[in-house]
């Protein structure tokens, strides 16, 4: 806080007074104007301004009045004092001081001084200066912010706008909307440069909207057409490539000579001024002499002062002519060049066939009113562009600040459970999470969080809400899709599980906004997942279920599944490129993923550590490069046989589907296979760890949960597995 301020100026009957202090808490300034010496309240408040960073003091009656001045202060922090000095005549100057206001030599820049005060005062939040922090606290008459309709403006002609962004600022509130106020700069400073652009005919003038858009459309057409017909016409043996050559080259040698004529004009002006600095043009000595010889009776005196001031003259006219002359030479320069790059370019065309000028010009002029034509069009395209993602940028500002607003925690008591879910999702959630994890929390919200407590107010939610909606979620929770749906209503643990840490997490971000005192989720009881054994292939299956495999023309798709443990998404999304023949091993760098509405898409893995090197047995490197022999044009590892692009990964988990059933064999989710790989490489001797590395799971704890019943002593390696299965070949 200010502890005091004093100068040599502030004066109490005629003499200097003692410092001013102030303490924590409401300071009052008391005083009058009946001294030619004196401050008033007024200056006194301008005076405090000016400790703090302010320029107004400078044009106040008192720094009028008495002239330049230093005033000394001091600021303490953390029960340390530190003393400062700013001087009138160099307000941009803030100097350190020590002890009795003696100057260190130290010197601080006024914004180097303010982003300090911004600091020790806590206040150091995005976007935020520190004056226009303190302009909101400062009502000081002069300063013509004393508006008391206007509350909350802290300058003279400040917008409400900006008033209320400095005030969401303070509250720091500004970090949610910041990122799209942003966009919203961005898209109207681009608009605007586009503007601005058009008016000096940076780029071409627009059409007149959509109506015009489409005539110029139609108009294209029809002098294409007009084109084509003319150039049938008059140049039967002339190919299109060479009446274009001869349009361009026509419009060459018109520049060349253009410039050739601006260089004549150039090289006149430096004549004249060679002429000018070799010559002169003032009287010599010699002139006067020859002159007096003529005229006896003239004053030759008054003859040579005049002569001297053109000399004085002259000499400024020297240097004038010699500066024109250098940027002339440099003109003359710079055209040689340009002429020199035109010929370049006329020589490279070289010889087109004899075309006659009346044909080229006519060509030239339909040519030109295409492209002007579609330079319009093409403005008109732009500005729309950028007008919609001006809008956009808007709109999702508003929102922000909505959501911002909504988020306020003097308004906390009217925010419900579904309005925070709602803006938990789209604020901090969606930007940050998969495409199917999106699906899934949105579900989660729109099915069970808004029906059963959405309506709840957010600071009022108790774990017995929670709690309640989890039974009844448990009990009958499932959404029906359709009237022929015939799966049971109820919902297993693990989706309970699920829907909970989603609530918790989103519940977690309200206490960070200070939302929440706790998290109503920590007291919740969750109802346990039963443990279900896992699936595999078991080994004696193993042998018909590769040839299988091989009798449907997929078997190194499927070995290859087998020897590694890939996701699904992860094996469909393999290009040849990802083998490494020598090293033996496969990349893993991507998964393919449903899109809403249809279709597939690569993506990156689920974690970070699904990004990663595999070794494969030599049996799947043969079989690998037997696979990309059928298909060697092709960039996908397993091409599907029906599109030729990749796989569907639910086409892949189908065909192992039907292929258990032709044999006969248990049935078994896709997702088997994986078990099987980490079951078989547990069971001969490879450590958890290394497991749970090439599965790609992010800790290794899970691989040991959810395997715990494979884990016999080591016996040997994983490289080994790929080894046994080929046997079953």
């Amino acid at each position: 806080m200010l502890i005091e301020m004093t100068s040599p100026v502030f004066k109490e009957k005629g003499k200097e007074r003692p410092p001013i202090r102030f303490k924590e808490g409401l300071n009052v300034v008391l005083g009058k104007e009946d001294g030619e010496n004196s401050i008033g309240k007024s200056s006194a408040m301008l005076a405090i301004d000016f400790v703090f960073g302010g320029n107004t003091y400078l044009a106040s009656d008192g720094v009028k009045h008495i002239g330049d001045h230093t005033i000394f202060f001091t600021f303490g922090f953390d029960g340390k004092p530190y003393r400062f000095a700013r001087n009138t005549s160099t307000p941009d100057d803030i100097h350190v001081c020590s002890e009795g206001y003696q100057l260190t030599g130290d010197v601080w820049t006024k914004q180097e001084f303010a982003n300090w005060l911004k600091e020790k005062y806590h206040i150091d939040f995005s976007g935020l200066s520190f004056r226009e922090t303190m302009s909101s606290f400062f009502r000081i008459y002069g300063k013509e912010n004393t508006d008391e309709r206007r509350p909350l403006k802290g300058l003279p002609g400040e917008s409400m706008q900006k008033s209320i962004d400095i005030l969401v600022k303070l509250f720091d509130r500004y970090k949610d909307v910041e990122v799209f106020n942003g966009r919203l700069e961005e898209q109207k400073k681009k608009l605007a440069a586009y503007r601005e652009a058009r008016k000096y005919r940076f780029v071409p003038d627009l059409v007149g909207g959509k109506t015009q858009y489409d005539e110029n459309v139609a108009q294209i057409r029809s002098l294409q057409v007009e084109l084509d017909n003319l150039t049938a016409e008059q140049v039967e043996d002339q190919k299109g490539v060479d009446i274009e050559k001869s349009r361009i080259k026509s419009q060459l040698q018109a520049s060349k000579l253009r410039l050739e004529t601006e260089m004549q004009s150039k090289q006149r002006r430096l004549n004249l001024l060679n002429m000018s600095l070799e010559y002169g043009l003032y009287p010599t000595e010699a002139d006067l002499s020859a002159l007096q010889e003529f005229f006896p009776e003239v004053n030759i005196r008054k003859l040579y002062e005049v002569e001297k001031y053109h000399q004085k003259l002259a000499a400024i006219l020297d240097e004038q002519f010699t500066a024109e002359r250098q940027s002339v030479e440099e003109e003359i320069a710079a055209l040689q060049e340009q002429i020199k790059e035109l010929q370049a370019q006329i020589n490279q065309l070289g010889f087109v066939g004899n075309l006659s000028k009346e044909f080229l010009d006519k060509h030239s002029e339909i040519k030109g009113r295409i492209d002007a034509l579609k330079a319009q069009n093409e403005a008109y395209l732009t500005l729309t562009d950028l007008q919609d993602a001006r809008k956009k940028a808007d709109e999702m500002l508003k929102r922000a600040i909505e959501e911002s607003r909504l988020m306020d925690v003097g308004r906390a008591d009217e925010l419900t459970v579904g309005a925070w879910a709602k803006t938990w999702y789209e604020l901090y959630s969606k930007p940050n999470i998969r495409e199917a994890t999106q699906e899934r929390y949105w579900n989660h919200i729109r099915y069970h969080i808004i029906p059963e407590i959405g309506h709840i107010k957010l600071t009022k939610l108790t774990s017995r809400d929670i709690q309640r909606m989890y039974n009844n979620v448990r009990d009958h929770g499932r959404v029906k899709k359709g009237s022929n749906d015939k799966r049971p209503s109820t919902l297993t643990a693990s989706y309970i599980q699920s829907l909970h840490r989603m609530l918790k997490m989103c519940l977690e971000r309200a206490v960070s906004e200070e939302l929440l005192i706790r998290n109503p989720c920590d007291k919740v009881v969750l109802p346990k997942v039963e443990k279900k054994e896992i699936n595999i292939l078991k080994p004696e299956h193993m042998k018909a279920y590769l040839a299988e495999a091989e009798r449907r023309g997929v078997l190194p798709l499927f070995f290859l599944e087998l020897c590694s443990g890939l996701r699904k998404g992860e094996l469909v999304a393999l290009l040849w490129t990802d083998l490494d023949i020598e090293k033996r091993t496969i990349s893993i760098t991507k998964q393919a993923v449903r899109v809403k509405g249809g279709g597939v898409k690569t993506s990156t893995p689920k974690t970070a550590t699904s990004i990663r090197v595999e070794s494969i047995p030599q049996e799947a490197v043969d079989l690998l490069i037997h696979e990309h022999e059928q298909h060697p044009d092709n960039i996908y590892m397993f091409p599907s046989p029906v599109t030729g692009g990749m796989y569907y990964p639910d086409a892949v988990a189908r065909l192992h589907t039907r292929m258990l059933k032709d044999l006969g064999l248990e049935n078994t989710r896709f997702h088997a296979l994986r078990h099987t790989f980490a079951t078989m490489a547990l069971q001969n001797g490879v450590d958890i760890r290394t497991v749970s590395g090439m599965l790609g799971h992010a800790d290794p704890g899970f691989t040991l949960r959810t395997y715990t019943h494979t884990t016999n002593p080591m016996q040997i390696k994983a490289a080994t597995i790929g080894s046994i299965m080929g046997q079953n070949l």
